[in-house]
Parts: structure tokens; C-alpha cells; sequence
């Protein structure tokens, strides 16, 4: 039964610590590995002495685990617009506000083909339309690749351009969702994601004071808010060591997801397809 125990303590590192990696790359490296699946995620685990600030144990818990990104030949270089651009997408997500998501996706292409004000209305609310029903927000269970979906949907439909940069950052989200749906269902993708999507600002003076300061102690909260849900789960586990449940390990679950799982793959294919489709134009 301790390998239960184990399991659940893992798969909610990996999950976490890849929102970490995603959100480090979005908000401070200003770049993004270009071909992330999960065969180019590595866990490496092994114990270590507890690692503890001010009292508060980070989400591993006495074990030392790291998650690398690999086969990094293929990187991504965003421009402070499109990074901007991009977060601001995910802010609306938070906020639920589908016509500003709908205004940020018409700025992912400097060279826009949705271009009549009567087409790009159209376009912002049928994005309404889309978070009434799906995305109400932080603390509503948004399921981020449900979301993207249909937004790629009303993308395809509308007939809205998007550049390469922002179809990697959504086949990017895409893939951490999948995980987190594979590992740990109850990560909520877009609510861990608060903490540091809320202190996020344009423009030169603020991005070097996040680099500095904020996203530092953004990062401090996020991870103090996963040592919460990993030490929910340390007891829940502890209280069924006794019964039954899933004994697949995290890595079995990831072969499994890597092997089995078509969403991202779909998913891949419907941004190639809309980026070729614009390339095209």
C-alpha cells in the first residue's frame, strides 16, 4: 500500500511542477520548447533531506523531484507582444471575459485576415457565447482543453489568422492539460495558474520587476497552494492504505497517455491545420 501513497505524491509533483515549467517559460524566459509531448518529459526522483520554507513544505514533501524538458533542439522566441498577447488570453480565461479573449485572438497575427469591424464583432461574440458556456472563470472547474477546443473552433469558423508562436503556446497548454487529466484529475490547470497569471503587467519596467520580484514570490504562493492539495492527498492516502484503488504509477499512467491518449494529437492537427490554412492566405 506505500506505493500508493507514493504514486499520489508524485503524479501531483509532475502535474504542478510541469505548470511551473509552462508558466516560467511564458512569463520570464520569454521562450518555449516547440515539440512538448509527453515522451520529452522526464521525472527524475530521488530522496533528499525535507525541503521546507518558513514552515510551509513544498509540494514534494521531503523528496526531491525535478521534471525536465528534453530535446530542446526546437525553442520558440516570443516577442514581448505576443507574450503579452497570449497572457492576456489566459487572463481573460480567469476573469471568464470572452470579448477580451476574443480581442486578444485577433492580435495573435500582425497580419489579420478577420480585418471588418462587423466580422470581428461577430467573432468576439461567438467567443462570449463559447466562456458562457465553458469558461465562467477562477474556481469554476474551467477544463482548459475543452475551452481551447471550441476556440479553435470559432478560429477555424471565423476564419481568424494565427501565427506559428501562439499555436505552439496552445499545443504547449494542450499537452499539460492532457497531463494533468492523466495524473492528477483534480488539478484544476488554470486555477493553480492564478497566482502568477494575476501579477502579470506589459511593458519593460514591469517585465523586469516580475523577473525580479514579483514572479518570484508568485511562484512562492502557487507552490505553497500545491503543498495544500499535496498534503490533502498525503491523507486521503493515508486513510485508504488499507482498501483497494488505482495502482498504476504516474509513469504507467504517462506511457499510457503518450500511447493512448488522441486529444493532443487531435488537437495538434486542428492548430496545423489553422496555421496552414493562414500560411496559406
Amino acid at each position: 500500500e506505500e506505493e500508493e501513497f507514493v504514486d499520489l505524491s508524485l503524479g501531483q509533483v509532475v502535474v504542478s511542477r510541469g505548470s511551473d515549467l509552462y508558466l516560467q517559460m511564458l512569463l520570464k524566459d520569454n521562450f518555449m520548447h516547440a515539440d512538448l509531448h509527453p515522451g520529452n518529459i522526464l521525472v527524475q526522483d530521488k530522496q533528499a533531506q525535507l525541503d521546507s520554507m518558513e514552515g510551509d513544505t513544498t509540494p514534494e514533501d521531503g523528496q526531491s523531484t525535478r521534471v525536465v524538458l528534453v530535446d530542446a533542439g526546437m525553442v520558440a522566441r516570443l516577442h514581448g507582444k505576443e507574450q503579452s498577447n497570449f497572457i492576456g488570453f489566459l487572463q481573460a480565461m480567469g476573469d471568464g471575459d470572452g470579448w477580451r479573449a476574443g480581442q486578444c485572438v485577433l492580435e495573435f497575427s500582425d497580419r489579420q485576415t478577420c480585418v471588418k469591424p462587423s466580422d470581428r464583432d461577430a467573432f468576439c461574440a461567438a467567443m462570449v457565447d463559447i466562456f458562457a458556456v465553458y469558461c465562467r472563470g477562477y474556481g469554476t472547474n474551467v477544463s482548459v482543453g475543452q475551452v481551447l477546443i471550441e476556440v479553435l473552433q470559432c478560429i477555424r469558423l471565423h476564419k481568424v489568422r494565427i501565427d506559428v508562436n501562439y499555436a505552439t503556446l496552445v499545443i504547449n497548454i494542450l499537452c499539460l492539460h492532457g497531463l494533468a487529466e492523466a495524473l492528477q484529475p483534480d488539478y484544476n490547470v488554470l486555477d493553480a495558474a492564478k497566482p502568477l497569471l494575476s501579477v502579470y503587467r506589459p511593458g519593460p519596467f514591469w517585465r523586469f520587476l516580475i523577473k525580479r520580484v514579483i514572479y518570484p514570490t508568485a511562484q512562492t504562493i502557487k507552490r505553497r497552494k500545491d503543498a495544500i492539495v499535496y498534503r490533502k492527498l498525503r491523507s486521503e492516502a493515508l486513510k485508504k492504505r488499507s482498501g483497494g484503488g488505482d495502482r498504476a504509477t504516474p509513469a504507467e499512467k504517462l506511457v499510457a497517455f503518450a500511447k493512448g491518449h488522441v486529444f493532443p494529437v487531435v488537437l495538434t492537427f486542428m492548430v496545423a491545420g489553422v496555421v496552414t490554412w493562414s500560411e496559406g492566405l
